[in-house]
């Protein structure tokens, strides 16, 4: 696939929930699903503890969203064409929760460290 950086909304707007993107590339990934990329999404992929959003690509649910090699990956059961426009829709109650266990887990791994000189090398809240 291609290597085309994708614009990341989310960093703009935690809460943007709907958006339109266009199919950048599409690859089908060893277990049948495929790795869609977009020209820009919404979607946050999984990293730093945090797992990623949920929601769909035009009604097809997104299975996961990952960040290789720099590239934003949308995981689905189904193939999208290069160039075809999408609506993407995040899902915000799993969006706001994650959001608050994130910062959940920065307040007390903050706590631990100014109380009792805790290091955080790793932590997750669910």
């Amino acid at each position: 696939m291609q290597q085309i950086r994708t614009y990341r909304l989310f960093d703009m707007d935690s809460h943007l929930y709907m958006f339109y993107a266009r199919v950048t590339g599409c690859e089908k990934q060893t277990d049948g699903d495929y790795a869609v990329l977009l020209d820009r999404t919404a979607f946050f992929p999984e990293g730093g503890g945090q797992p990623a959003d949920e929601g769909t690509l035009d009604g097809v649910t997104v299975k996961d969203v990952r960040e290789t090699d720099g590239r934003i990956e949308h995981i689905l059961p189904r193939p999208f064409s290069i160039g075809e426009e999408v609506c993407g829709r995040v899902d915000p109650d799993v969006r706001f929760n994650r959001m608050q266990n994130h910062t959940g887990e920065h307040i007390l791994s903050g706590l631990a460290h100014t109380e009792y000189g805790c290091t955080n090398v790793g932590f997750h809240l669910s």
